[in-house]
């Protein structure tokens, strides 16, 4: 069964509460009035500004996501394979709708999520389930529990303009991120959407 978490419990960026899982994901959406762990807001002046700081050093850091790619890709050579997915140039390869997305970080986070998969698979058979991870390990643990059964691509990297295009394609109804690093970007925009968010 999924884990349950109190409401109240502390949440990211301090806004929002927690709902507890069953009722959600039970249902695949959220239920009318509920808004994610991030609501739908109008961000301060000081908000803004803290968003823009963190996407500005994102931007001047963006050249080292292909060094790292390399640098990674000459000790496992899975990481110099599928970098559109990593910069969310997903033409031909997501176009989805009314989707339930699980995001699960590496191979340990998909094996924990794996109950959670399955049982939203079996709620909701007629619904596309989207899967994503960062690493290739991840990646391969996706294919090899659920083959073809969900859809599965890497989530890019956390700058705006992937991150509008990934969820342009994806377009989730209900978001389940399998650990609690924050993506500020992704967050919020999930936010803006009404996209439902839970941790």
């Amino acid at each position: 069964s999924a884990p349950r978490r109190a409401n109240g419990g502390a949440t990211a960026a301090g806004v929002g509460k927690f709902q507890p899982w069953p009722p959600i994901l039970s249902a695949g959406v959220a239920p009318p009035g509920w808004s994610g762990i991030l609501p739908r807001m109008h961000l301060t002046f000081g908000q803004h500004l803290l968003l823009g700081l963190y996407s500005l050093v994102l931007r001047l850091a963006f050249p080292v996501t292909l060094y790292h790619l390399i640098w990674r890709g000459m000790r496992q050579r899975e990481y110099l394979q599928r970098w559109p997915e990593r910069y969310a140039w997903l033409d031909g390869k997501l176009d989805l709708h009314d989707t339930i997305w699980v995001h699960a970080v590496s191979v340990g986070e998909v094996i924990a999520a794996a109950p959670l998969v399955d049982a939203l698979m079996a709620a909701h058979p007629d619904r596309p389930l989207l899967v994503t991870t960062i690493t290739p390990t991840g990646s391969e643990r996706v294919r090899a529990l659920w083959g073809d059964r969900v859809h599965h691509v890497y989530l890019p990297y956390d700058l705006r303009s992937m991150v509008r295009r990934f969820l342009d394609r994806a377009r989730p109804a209900i978001a389940v991120i399998v650990e609690t690093e924050i993506w500020l970007n992704l967050y919020v925009e999930c936010g803006r959407r009404g996209i439902p968010l839970v941790m």
